[in-house]
């Protein structure tokens, strides 16, 4: 994979579920919870929840970079 000159390497895939439960316990370990709740609430004028790029490389830089 190639950005903006550089290429990446991806070390690590994940099927639909492994990567639908990383985020799972991301959203829990990270407190992302009470944003997804309050999207859901104010679903449709609220529509999206903005995560943290360090957050999500301080949970896992493996799962970061696949994403």
């Amino acid at each position: 994979m190639s950005r903006g000159g550089y290429k990446i390497a991806i070390s690590q895939s994940y099927s639909n579920q492994e990567a639908s439960e990383k985020w799972e316990t991301f959203f829990e370990e990270y407190n992302y919870i009470f944003q997804i709740n309050e999207v859901a609430a104010g679903f449709p004028e609220k529509r999206s929840v903005y995560v943290e790029f360090s957050d999500l490389d301080m949970f896992d830089p493996d799962f970061c970079d696949f994403i």
